[in-house]
């Protein structure tokens, strides 16, 4: 799914920087050079999130790159909080359209979203 997704974003003339996915253990990701930018789809509970945290925090400090997380239906949230070293940049409710409601027959008619920033 993940792949079509970026295949559809690139013909649609969307993809203005390269787009990687990458499937291993996310507390083992190593960031790429440069600037980045993680999204998260509310994919662990807290403890799992919380080691993802560290371990993005403690290569964040040895690479002097900016660190953006988008992180879409912030079960974990107070994981977050509980780091300040990133700090919230936005918070926003998202409508959700009604192809997105067909496809997905859990959601809502609306997801939260918060992004957050690595602050040194």
């Amino acid at each position: 799914i993940a792949e079509a997704n970026i295949q559809t974003w690139k013909a649609a003339g969307q993809a203005l920087c390269p787009v990687q996915i990458v499937c291993a253990d996310a507390t083992e990701f190593k960031l790429p050079p440069g600037p980045c930018l993680v999204y998260l789809a509310n994919p662990f509970g807290a403890p799992v999130m919380s080691r993802l945290l560290e371990k993005l925090k403690i290569q964040a400090v040895v690479q002097p790159q900016p660190l953006d997380i988008v992180y879409q239906n912030p079960e974990q949230e107070q994981v977050f909080v509980d780091n300040p070293t990133f700090a919230l940049l936005w918070s926003e409710v998202i409508p959700m359209s009604k192809q997105d409601e067909e496809v997905d027959p859990v959601c809502t008619n609306q997801d939260r979203c918060n992004a957050y920033r690595f602050v040194r």
